[in-house]
């Protein structure tokens, strides 16, 4: 099972005109673009699933096990960044 964030309290979160969603880190970022893949993985770990990877991988109409390595990967470097935070007592790895 993966574990389960939250968005951080300390994180601007904004939508440009043209749908690109921007995250940044306050008080002095950087902002990040985020879109694809990397833009349904964060929104569906900060959303409090406690299944993230099976979430991602319906919401792309895939195997969750094709997925579940990249998305892994995606959910560490957004929590090195700064733009999810794990729930109290989750293990982040």
């Amino acid at each position: 099972m993966t574990a389960r964030y939250a968005l951080p309290p300390d994180l601007a979160v904004t939508r440009a005109g043209d749908g690109t969603l921007f995250v940044m880190p306050l008080p002095d970022g950087p902002p990040r673009a985020l879109n694809g893949s990397a833009e349904v993985i964060w929104e569906v770990a900060v959303s409090g699933s406690e299944q993230i990877v099976e979430d991602v991988a319906e919401a792309f109409d895939v195997a969750p096990e094709a997925i579940a390595s990249d998305v892994e990967v995606a959910l560490r470097s957004f929590s090195r960044l700064g733009l999810i935070k794990p729930l109290r007592g989750e293990d982040a790895s």
